[in-house]
């Protein structure tokens, strides 16, 4: 069921056409606040965004050190020091680049760099919007009091992308891509806009292929040369393993829990 206070929003701010219009696009949703407090109406809605609309998201809220959230923060993959919260840079700066300096060129490629379509700023991001409202690649297609959305004209959006070689995604899902090489030459190189992670493997022909992480966190393959498809596949790895171990553990716990308070029920 739809929770009390997710009915409250969408009936108060119009929010059902707003998820309709976010859902009409591909690519991804870019936040440019991180925490900011809406009035009376929960963050969490940005979290909710990709459920409602079945689109991905990047920016909002993050907690634990991700190479891709800290490059949208600070402009690095690794900085060598994680200051304030990221709640303190809402509508100060992105990806490191305060928006009094801010370049179209810069947020475009950002842009093209994450596969972002869709850009969602909030009544609170005042310079964000008017930086949004005066470039050309940007253009405002919705708003109410709480957003204002753009999508990002200019380039057709894509998941995969290569150079020094033709290629055609021929699948993409969430744990599984496969892509079409072509004439790849000497030293040509695949990028796939998702975030580098120790489960993702790759292979051509049997063999398997390099994966490292380009300057944003997103997965870089080198490509051998020649005409071959290559296939990214995401396989449990050790921190699931271990999170799977905690839940089993858990579980066993919680049942033996149960029946030595089912048994010393019995025997009073």
């Amino acid at each position: 069921r739809t929770p009390l206070f997710l009915r409250e929003a969408e009936a108060k701010y119009g929010l059902s056409e707003a998820w309709q219009v976010m859902a009409r696009t591909p690519g991804r949703v870019l936040f440019t606040s991180y925490y900011s407090l809406l009035f009376d109406v929960p963050t969490t809605l940005k979290a909710l965004t990709p459920y409602l609309t079945g689109r991905e998201i990047v920016g909002g809220t993050f907690t634990l050190h991700s190479p891709v959230a800290s490059y949208i923060w600070v402009g690095q993959t690794r900085p060598a020091v994680l200051r304030d919260r990221v709640e303190a840079q809402d509508d100060k700066t992105l990806a490191g680049v305060p928006w009094e300096t801010m370049s179209e060129e810069f947020l475009f490629d950002l842009c093209r760099e994450f596969n972002v379509t869709f850009i969602a700023t909030t009544a609170a991001d005042v310079q964000a919007r008017a930086f949004l409202d005066r470039t050309a690649h940007f253009k405002p297609v919705w708003s109410n009091p709480l957003f204002t959305f753009y999508e990002v004209t200019g380039y057709t959006p894509a998941w995969v992308e290569a150079t020094a070689a033709t290629i055609k995604a021929s699948q993409y899902e969430k744990t599984a891509i496969e892509v079409e090489i072509a004439n790849a030459q000497p030293g040509a190189t695949l990028e796939v806009k998702v975030a580098q992670y120790p489960g993702w493997q790759a292979e051509a022909n049997g063999q398997s292929l390099s994966i490292s992480p380009d300057k944003a966190g997103l997965m870089q393959v080198a490509l051998p040369p020649g005409n071959y498809t290559v296939q990214l596949h995401y396989g449990p790895g050790r921190l699931e393993y271990i999170g799977t171990l905690i839940s089993l553990v858990t579980i066993v716990l919680a049942v033996g829990l149960s029946i030595q308070r089912i048994v010393l029920v019995r025997r009073k």
